[in-house]
């Protein structure tokens, strides 16, 4: 979830293909861009990105997006749900980890994980041998006692750079579709319809919020990619 690395590497694919593109001789048509869970956070990177650029988007869609890290961290640290995913911990092993390296914050990820899970989650993180059942699935063991606090957590540094780790508080100037179920145990309908209550605040009528039914995380992809190819392939404005 480190948004400016996934904003530079998307944005570096891009270039290399319409070089490559050239090469063949192929003229490319419209640009579209859709993603599912974290590749639809990545989606929206893009997006802002393109927008700054002046590079046109056709239009965008997202399933089972996480627009906002800070939102979507304090809910699973203080509003869980029954239906939360059991491997809801690997976001904050993986986050933590990610931010210490790129960002360039030594000790960030001990800080926020409890000394006792600190080298599973970091043998996790770096990709050696571990079994499912070493990794914790309660928070609590996981995470340290003071990030259950909202008001630590925000002053935090890792609260901090969550805080920044968004993608819908733009001005949106590309038709976009949010989709998202009822029933998705990561990402609740409340962040299905964050980017177009914000849009809407602001009287931006571009950004549509989609429900996919009493879908599961995985279940509202599924639902959702044949939505986005017929709402993609219809005639634009």
């Amino acid at each position: 979830m480190v948004k400016a690395s996934h904003q530079q590497a998307t944005y570096d694919m891009l270039v290399a293909a319409k070089a490559v593109l050239g090469e063949l001789g192929v003229t490319p048509g419209d640009l579209f861009l859709a993603g599912w869970s974290q590749g639809g956070f990545v989606t929206l990177a893009l997006l802002e990105r393109l927008e700054t650029l002046g590079i046109p988007v056709r239009a965008a869609a997202t399933a089972s997006a996480p627009l906002d890290m800070f939102g979507a961290l304090n809910g699973f640290l203080n509003f869980p749900r029954k239906i939360d995913a059991s491997w809801i911990g690997t976001l904050f092993i993986l986050s933590s980890f990610s931010f210490e390296n790129y960002y360039g914050m030594p000790g960030l990820a001990h800080a926020v994980l409890r000394d006792e899970a600190y080298d599973v989650a970091r043998r996790l993180y770096e990709r050696q041998p571990l079994t499912a059942a070493e990794v914790p699935t309660d928070l609590h063991a996981l995470v340290r006692p003071e990030y259950f606090n909202p008001e630590f957590f925000t002053a935090s540094a890792f609260g901090r750079l969550c805080l920044q780790t968004e993608v819908f508080r733009t001005v949106t100037k590309t038709p976009v579709r949010t989709y998202y179920g009822g029933v998705d145990e990561v990402i609740t309908p409340g962040f299905g319809q964050m980017a177009m209550t914000y849009q809407k605040a602001m009287g931006n009528d571009l950004v549509e919020a989609v429900p996919t039914g009493e879908t599961s995380h995985r279940g509202t992809f599924a639902t959702a990619v044949p939505q986005w190819k017929a709402w993609f392939d219809a005639p634009g404005p």
